[in-house]
């Protein structure tokens, strides 16, 4: 993927996404990586969020996200306000590595604080998904994974855990059955982040063919937007053909 996949509309020339934890979550091989991604973007890592209080003017008014670690998420929560107030425009997100914990911050810290436009960063998965995430989340299209809004399945007495069940036939081919094959390759590049005008001009298509490809992919998914649609892709692809994919 190229950096200009994702569209940061009217920001201003230089801006900035600090990752907000210690240096250990957020190594200097994740900020590099990212800025090899993202060019056009500054990445910066502070080690807390009151430490955001002490950047000069004109850098604290063009950062693009604010990316906190979820160890953080308790003060993240409780300055939700502030922050909102201090970057109208900022994107925020949470970076996690347990779905587990961040469902326990979230019964225990909610209490009425909105959490509307706040993203949830996997730290945990593939490279190359995460990136993938990143683009979404930095182009204001957001990301909630489903392990993060719903608690994982019981086990039943007769399961063992930690034990793999690969795909059944009925389940492959339900899957690859509901999706034609040009819709699926719409959504994967919905899932790369990419807006519907580079999606039609790679495809060779109009903006308008792309829509409705979009809106029967919503539709035939069963998600409410096209962020919902990506989270299936990334947690289904593996059972797509790879003649399906990008």
């Amino acid at each position: 993927m190229e950096a200009e996949h994702t569209n940061f509309g009217n920001r201003p020339d230089k801006c900035f996404v600090y990752f907000v934890g210690n240096a250990v979550n957020f190594s200097v091989s994740i900020l590099r990586a990212a800025q090899n991604e993202f060019s056009e973007v500054t990445f910066r890592r502070a080690a807390s969020l009151a430490a955001l209080n002490e950047l000069p003017i004109d850098e604290s008014s063009n950062i693009l996200a604010i990316i906190v670690d979820e160890s953080l998420f308790g003060d993240f929560m409780h300055t939700m306000s502030e922050l909102r107030s201090v970057h109208p425009n900022t994107v925020l997100a949470v970076a996690y590595r347990s779905p587990d914990a961040v469902r326990a911050q979230l019964t225990e810290q909610m209490c009425g604080t909105s959490l509307y436009n706040v993203s949830f960063l996997p730290m945990n998965i593939h490279f190359d998904s995460w990136l993938s995430i990143l683009h979404l989340i930095l182009g204001g299209d957001g990301y909630v994974s489903r392990e993060v809004l719903m608690p994982p399945p019981e086990p039943s007495s007769d399961q063992t855990l930690n034990t793999y069940a690969p795909p059944s036939k009925s389940e492959e081919a339900t899957v690859k059955g509901n999706l034609t094959k040009r819709e699926i390759e719409v959504l994967s590049n919905v899932a790369a982040g990419k807006q519907n005008k580079l999606i039609a001009h790679e495809l060779d298509l109009s903006e308008h063919t792309i829509k409705l490809h979009i809106h029967h992919v919503i539709a035939k998914l069963g998600v409410c937007n096209r962020t919902e649609a990506a989270a299936w892709f990334f947690q289904h692809r593996h059972l797509l053909d790879k003649s399906f994919r990008k």
